[in-house]
Order: structure tokens, then sequence, then C-alpha cells
């Protein structure tokens, strides 16, 4: 368990959740499987999005007061994914922190290619589940256009 004042996780997970009773368990399981299998210090951070369904709530709740690496956020209205995220963004006190969904439609399994990519001395990296091959280069200026739009 990692104290909260003085410990800095090497890496944050950050995963938005909305609604998503049916996908936990496998997610949770998952992320149970990294959190044992990292090499550094991790903090999970799940931002529940003010899920109607009790059961998301219910499920969170029990896993994070279980796990020391966990953590649950919960937004006070439905504000959406990328507040979310944001917010998970914010919260987190790892010195590289990464987001993914709770689908996990990109695998955790691959973090470790994003936070290669980070301790390379890349300021951002994003990964693609639509070609799992493809690499994008983004200048720091296109990145701030395509992030503002």
């Amino acid at each position: 368990m990692l104290d909260p004042i003085t410990d800095v996780p090497s890496l944050s997970l950050i995963i938005p959740v909305y609604n998503a009773a049916d996908q936990l368990p496998a997610t949770l399981k998952a992320v149970d499987a990294f959190a044992r299998l990292y090499p550094g210090t991790v903090e999970v951070l799940f931002v529940d999005d003010h899920s109607s369904e009790v059961e998301t709530r219910l499920i969170l709740e029990d896993f994070t007061r279980q796990r020391g690496y966990a953590r649950l956020l919960r937004n006070s209205t439905n504000r959406g994914k990328g507040f979310s995220v944001t917010r998970g963004m914010v919260a987190a006190r790892g010195k590289y922190r990464v987001f993914t969904d709770v689908d996990l439609a990109y695998p955790l399994d691959e973090v470790h290619k994003i936070v290669r990519e980070l301790e390379a001395g890349s300021d951002v990296a994003i990964a693609c589940r639509v070609l799992p091959e493809s690499r994008y280069l983004l200048s720091p200026s296109f990145f701030h256009y395509l992030y503002t739009r």
C-alpha cells in the first residue's frame, strides 16, 4: 500500500467508468494481474462518471476498499469521458500517467510500450487500437491543434 504523502508511484493508470457493471469483473481481474506484475509501483484511479447503475458504484467501492493501490473518484454529475480523464490525470500522483477505457480495448500488457516512450523523453504517447503497429509522431503545435478541436 502506498503512503499518500511520501510515496510517489511510478505509474498512475486512470480508468474512466460509466455504467460498466457487466464489464468490471473482467477489467478488475486484468487490473489486479497488471498491478501485481508491473515492475514499479502502480496506482489505479477509477473515475466513475456518476453511473446510474448502482452495481457499478458498489463493485468499484468494494474493489478499491480491498486494494491499497486503487482509488475511486466519483463525479457529482455526469460530465463525460473527457472530464473524467482530466480529473483522474490531475488527481494522479504517478511519475507517468496513462489512461485506458474500462473495456480494455487497449490491453493493459501494452501499457509498458507507452511508459517506455515516456521514459525515453516523449511528452505524450498515443496508442492506436485500430492499427496495432501504427506509430504517430506529432509536433507539439499540431497536438495542441488537435487537442483544442
